[in-house]
């Protein structure tokens, strides 16, 4: 009977606090409580910008009730350092969001409560910092507490989304875990003020929440929970930031001792936050934190275990499809892109309003201030006649510019007989001068570094948006094909870290492997072609082999219907050790066979160093899959960067689809190439700068559709000083398959065809589509 009274009274109160009505008072008491909870977590020491953000972030109908629980607590004796502040910058977010309430496309915006919170806590900082002529470091940490709220803001919203019965899910991701640990990191910390022979109630919850999430939630739990939690504690003083890593690490560790425990959870957190805890050196605070954990480790042992709390940390996957995951990540890709292609024009504009403008009148002005002042005429001088004087002093300006300095001599006899500083002045001008020129030198470096970052902006951009390309290229994954692949690669003793066999819009078969680079490791081209043809049931080409510390990549691409024969021979200067031209061909395993040929400027050793290098990394770029101008770009910061010195090459790179025969040419400062169709030699020259030169380096382009038989001839200068008409004879009359043998013909022509006295390095490279 007792027992069905109090089962009855139960469910009235289950009734009641179900109503829509209690359910107002409850939000409005939570909102109410909430903001000044969160009044009185400190940041930085002496900041409490938290309870602005909660304003910002509260429910529309309930933002009254967050802002009079943080008008009470800025009122009541506080920890902020000017509590009428936050009162007013509160006041500031309730009147925009009321304001804009109705435009549904600001006030909905995800940014829109970061905005709200930052801009009025900025606004009433930097007004504090003005009046107050505070020091820029003070200013700094205005501007940061803004950027904090904002930050906070944004957390607690999505925290305020995720508990409401509307957008409440079963799923939830990694942010969402971290805002609801941030949320509850914040609100505990108010508690942080309270303590008890230094020993901190905050920090005890802290502790506690980090143990409950990571002993519910595993390694994800404690990571989460304790990296915010740290983060939190570590932001709200000076002397608290080893707690940033100590609960972090603490965190992490428990959670991985989770399944065996709580003992064992208790252990790990114990010792992981004691050893993080050596950094700062402090006995006293060693061992206040140590007790902390204590007392809530011992808590933490007598809580019960949450259902509830571990299906947030476990139940949070989402599946994704393949499409959905490649979308997302060409999106992100392309977004990014976009936004470091910018970037460089940013630091130009910027570069441009800094700029303070100087010349040859900025250095007279300086030194008739530093000189005139001080003489018996100079109101006479410098006001009644001003345009005489102006007029005698530019006179020593040419003999400044030519010599660099000047003497009281230089100036016109008219001045021996009204000024006797002619000596100070002409060492003050001198001395300006030579400021004035070393800015210049300054300002011309400096601009040259902006133009280099620029140009690496622009090539990460370029790379970004190659990589977003190259996925974009894919339709599908196959991963059956991967499985036998990877078992391929086992039974010939190579170790995959990874296997992606991709179906390209063309329905070609693209296998992309990341194999263990091992010293034992060998890979036998033609067997492991054969074998994964035999594998795939599809015909593949021989693997590009990019090798990297630790790892090999592999990607291999079905066989084309065209092949390219290559042929080469090469004369060094003064027969040399060292010849200035360098040159390879490879497959890129995308289905194109690409030539690369490199001339460093000049002969020798110097010029060979240039042209390896140049060569060399586009082959190993574009082996890795970035895109050519982007190699180019990369190519060009890289020389200009290797020394002081001017460092230049050429580059002439051939990409022939061998697909569908079509053939790219582009040239950065190279000498023409020889096309053979049929018994026709054409001979195509395009103009630009090489690479090393100037920033902004690009690619002449041209391109031709050629067929089986077509011959292509790249060579460089030396080979072309005396003209063009002998090499395309040698190559019409060649009917041959020895390619090598055309191009030792056209190299040893060009050197009995030189009649100008001077030796050049001279290279041929000959390729036959087949």
């Amino acid at each position: 009977m007792e027992q069905n009274r109090l089962l009855g009274a139960y469910e009235r109160a289950v009734d009641i606090l179900s109503s829509k009505q209690s359910k107002k008072v409850i939000a409005i008491l939570v909102n109410l409580i909430g903001g000044f909870m969160f009044s009185r977590g400190l940041a930085f020491g002496r900041f409490t910008p938290f309870g602005i953000a909660a304003v910002a972030a509260a429910p529309k109908e309930n933002m009254w009730a967050a802002f009079i629980g943080v008008f009470i607590g800025n009122i009541i004796p506080s920890p902020a350092l000017v509590p009428a502040r936050y009162i007013a910058s509160s006041a500031a977010v309730i009147a925009i969001r009321w304001s804009l309430s109705e435009i549904k496309k600001i006030s909905d915006h995800s940014f829109f409560v970061s905005a709200v919170a930052f801009l009025p806590l900025l606004a009433t900082g930097l007004t504090m910092a003005v009046i107050n002529s505070s020091r820029t470091e003070t200013a700094a940490l205005y501007v940061a507490e803004s950027f904090l709220a904002g930050g906070c803001a944004y957390f607690f919203r999505r925290t305020v989304l995720l508990l409401t019965k509307e957008s409440r899910k079963t799923n939830y991701d990694t942010a969402d875990i971290a805002s609801i640990s941030i949320t509850l990191g914040i609100f505990i910390l108010a508690f942080s003020n309270i303590s008890v022979a230094g020993i901190s109630l905050g920090r005890i919850f802290t502790v506690i929440m980090v143990l409950y999430s990571a002993g519910s939630g595993g390694i994800a739990g404690g990571a989460v929970a304790g990296v915010a939690a740290g983060a939190i504690q570590g932001l709200s003083l000076a002397g608290l930031s080893y707690l940033s890593g100590a609960y972090g690490l603490g965190g992490l560790m428990s959670g991985v001792f989770a399944a065996l425990g709580k003992l064992p959870s208790v252990i790990a957190f114990v010792i992981a936050n004691g050893i993080a805890s050596l950094q700062i050196g402090e006995s006293d605070s060693i061992l206040m934190g140590l007790i902390e954990v204590a007392v809530a480790s011992v808590i933490y042992m007598f809580l019960p275990k949450s259902h509830r709390i571990a299906a947030i940390f476990t139940d949070r996957r989402e599946k994704l499809t393949g499409d959905t995951l490649r979308n997302s990540i060409i999106s992100r890709l392309s977004f990014t892109a976009d936004a470091l292609s910018h970037v460089s024009d940013s630091v130009d504009e910027i570069a441009k309003k800094l700029t303070v403008k100087r010349g040859i009148n900025n250095v007279m002005n300086a030194s008739v201030s530093e000189v005139c002042p001080n003489c018996s005429r100079c109101a006479v001088c410098f006001k009644k006649e001003k345009a005489k004087t102006v007029k005698l002093l530019s006179t020593v300006v040419p003999t400044l510019k030519k010599d660099g300095r000047i003497s009281a001599a230089d100036f016109p006899e008219e001045m021996e007989s009204f000024c006797k500083n002619r000596d100070k002045l002409s060492e003050a001008i001198n001395k300006n001068y030579r400021d004035y020129i070393a800015s210049q030198a300054l300002e011309i470096k400096s601009a040259q570094i902006r133009k280099m970052t620029g140009e690496q902006f622009e090539a990460t951009s370029g790379l970004l948006k190659d990589i977003a390309e190259d996925f974009s290229s894919f339709k599908s994954f196959d991963r059956e094909a991967g499985e036998r692949v990877e078992q391929v690669l086992l039974r010939n003793d190579l170790e995959p870290t990874d296997v992606c066999c991709r179906v390209d819009k063309y329905n070609r078969l693209t296998v992309n492997a990341e194999i263990k680079r091992n010293r034992e490791s060998k890979i036998n081209k033609a067997l492991l072609t054969r074998e994964i043809s035999l594998a795939t049931g599809r015909s593949f080409s021989p693997p590009s082999i990019c090798v990297s510390e630790g790892l090999m990549r592999m990607t291999m691409i079905e066989k084309p219907l065209l092949d390219v024969s290559f042929g080469s021979f090469q004369h060094s200067a003064d027969n040399s050790a060292f010849c200035g031209d360098s040159f390879s061909g490879f497959y890129d395993g995308q289905g194109h066979y690409i030539a690369v040929l490199s001339d460093g400027m000049g002969t020798g050793g110097r010029a060979a160093v240039d042209g390896v290098m140049a060569s060399t990394m586009a082959e190993t770029l574009i082996k890795a899959g970035v895109g050519f101008d982007t190699a180019l770009r990369l190519i060009n910061t890289a020389l200009m960067a290797k020394s002081s010195d001017e460092s230049l090459a050429t580059l002439d790179i051939v990409s022939i689809d061998l697909f569908t025969g079509k053939t790219e040419f582009r040239k950065a400062g190279a000498a023409g190439t020889f096309i053979k169709r049929g018994r026709r030699v054409d001979y195509y020259e395009e103009i630009s700068l090489p690479v090393g030169i100037m920033n902004g380096s690009s690619f002449a382009l041209f391109d031709h559709n050629l067929k089986e038989n077509d011959l292509i001839v790249m060579v460089s200068d030396g080979a072309t000083v005396c003209g063009t008409d002998f090499i395309k004879e040698l190559i019409a009359n060649f009917e041959e398959d020895d390619l090598s043998f055309l191009a030792k013909e056209i190299v040893n022509e060009a050197k009995k065809q030189r009649s100008d006295g001077h030796e050049d390095d001279v290279t041929a490279v000959v390729l036959k589509i087949k």
